[in-house]
């Protein structure tokens, strides 16, 4: 495999999984960067685990580790996990320890699979299977996320908007997504600035990327990127410079989303991934 694949998901689990992906991570590749989404990945020596939200840059050990996995939508873990997501903020845990025999089901049916768009499509039922519908994430929670992604409210109007205070909305973000509302701006407004420079022109300058994700000038951008990434901004995007992007024919039995596409190296796992 070269650059990541992104998969289509399924209708029905729209509000609970962003994306669906798959990548073999490189030797001597960079960290993979923060990222408010949880995910649920299967590795190639069968284990399948979760990584939650993570607030900072992280290695992976091994190369040549084929992935595949689902990014969950912010919000969505406590439906689909069945915990508080600020349990799993920054650690990587088996699957087992959160659905028991559940998960041991699934490692075994994914073992049978006969290749990468089977065991999308199985980690998928699996996922609408635990996590029944969208209905079961905090609608306070998927307003924020919606306005913190969009605009430069304050959550305090936020939460008025909602009947909620200030506490009481921190308190359900950090069940609900891992993280409290000023981290995730800043992990929502880094990856606005990715995506953003990921399909620019080659004449846009640094301090127009900065304004359009929401920072206040490039030094605040500069200043934003090396406390979450440890690196600078044109470090973060030189890992995807020049890099195909990449789609694969739709599994069996998933529907085709148009315009499924993905930037970024292998060692960047989901982080860089866009949503369809």
């Amino acid at each position: 495999m070269g650059g990541p694949v992104v998969w289509p998901v399924r209708p029905d689990l729209h509000g609970l999984v962003d994306l669906g992906f798959s990548v073999r991570t490189r030797r001597g590749s960079g960290p993979v960067l923060p990222d408010a989404r949880a995910a649920v990945v299967r590795l190639g020596d069968g284990t399948v685990r979760v990584c939650g939200p993570r607030t900072r840059p992280w290695a992976p050990r091994r190369a040549g580790v084929d992935i595949v996995g689902l990014a969950l939508a912010l919000g969505a873990v406590p439906a689909v996990l069945g915990v508080p997501a600020h349990v799993l903020t920054d650690r990587r845990v088996h699957l087992h320890d959160l659905w028991g025999s559940a998960a041991t089901e699934l490692v075994e049916r994914t073992a049978g699979a006969p290749d990468e768009g089977a065991r999308a499509a199985l980690l998928q039922q699996a996922v609408l299977a635990r996590g029944a519908d969208a209905s079961g994430v905090d609608p306070s929670v998927r307003h924020l996320v919606r306005r913190l992604g969009g605009t430069d409210a304050g959550v305090r109007a936020i939460a008025g908007e909602v009947g909620l205070s200030e506490r009481q909305l921190r308190r359900r973000c950090e069940v609900a997504v891992g993280v409290p509302p000023s981290v995730l701006r800043r992990l929502l407004r880094l990856h606005r600035f990715l995506d953003s420079a990921r399909t620019a022109s080659a004449q846009t300058s640094l301090t127009d990327l900065a304004s359009g994700a929401g920072y206040a000038d490039q030094a605040h951008l500069s200043r934003e990127t090396r406390a979450l990434t440890g690196r600078s901004p044109s470090q973060c995007l030189a890992r995807s410079a020049g890099r195909p992007i990449r789609s694969r024919p739709r599994p069996q039995g998933l529907p085709s989303v148009p315009g499924s596409a993905v930037g970024g190296a292998g060692e960047w796992t989901w982080t860089h991934l866009t949503r369809p």
